[in-house]
């Protein structure tokens, strides 16, 4: 075990946020992947209902497309 100061909190934990990567690589679903990003973005809305998400994307274009459809799926876009 490392001396750091850094721990990842549990998720039942006590934390600031909770991160996710936004889906991209359409060979991670293989002939499935159309509906991921809104899979994700109900994620995201259930999420909202409680707490901050911090949201990785690749580029501003991407992170557009993600603020888009998690409007669309209800989510509190003021928490991303």
């Amino acid at each position: 075990m490392s001396d750091s100061q850094f721990t990842m909190p549990a998720e039942w934990e006590r934390h600031e946020a909770t991160w996710l990567a936004w889906p991209y690589n359409k060979e991670d679903w293989p002939g499935k992947f159309h509906p991921i990003p809104w899979v994700y973005a109900e994620i995201i809305r259930n999420l909202t209902q409680h707490e901050r998400v911090r949201l990785l994307v690749r580029n501003e274009k991407e992170e557009q497309l993600a603020r888009d459809i998690c409007k669309r799926a209800g989510a509190d876009i003021k928490k991303l």
